[in-house]
């Protein structure tokens, strides 16, 4: 996990900016967001939450079922539960250099595949073409049980 240290303020920061993108992300509670970090793999919070990124890895206690979906089918493996850059942010890199950071501490520990899921209904097609320059290829596609339709994107690092 990074070194961001998270006072009352910084977490709520990074709440609001989750939940004003909560048709990509899913809302979360105050409680839920700290529960998320406790079992993340990888946090990072760029400035005032400009932008964050939260990721776990085959070990994290998670129960996501976009998370089991990638547990169900590798051994190990990264996987990005949630990435927001707010919108006054975006054009200035911060999302690649959230992956680029998370890409090398996962090198580091091993880890050979990273993985996450993009809407493909509701779609959320400025995502893919994100992911696609970032190296993702999509593997498979899956219909879940609130109505949303998601595309299971992996990236091999080695």
């Amino acid at each position: 996990m990074s070194e961001t240290e998270f006072d009352a303020q910084l977490l709520e920061a990074v709440r609001n900016l989750n939940n004003a993108h909560e048709v990509e992300t899913s809302w979360l509670e105050p409680e839920d967001l700290k529960k998320l970090l406790d079992v993340a793999y990888f946090v990072e919070v760029v400035d005032e939450a400009d932008a964050f990124l939260i990721a776990m890895n085959e070990q994290s206690a998670h129960d996501g079922i976009n998370f089991g979906w990638f547990k169900d089918h590798y051994e190990n493996f990264v996987y990005i539960d949630r990435i927001v850059t707010d919108a006054r942010a975006r054009g200035q890199g911060l999302a690649k250099s959230l992956y680029e950071a998370l890409f090398d501490a996962a090198k580091a520990d091993g880890q050979e595949i990273v993985g996450c899921e993009i809407n493909r209904e509701p779609p959320n097609l400025g995502s893919e073409a994100f992911h696609q320059k970032m190296g993702f290829d999509k593997i498979a596609e899956a219909s879940l049980p609130n109505g949303k339709t998601v595309g299971y994107w992996i990236k091999k690092l080695n």
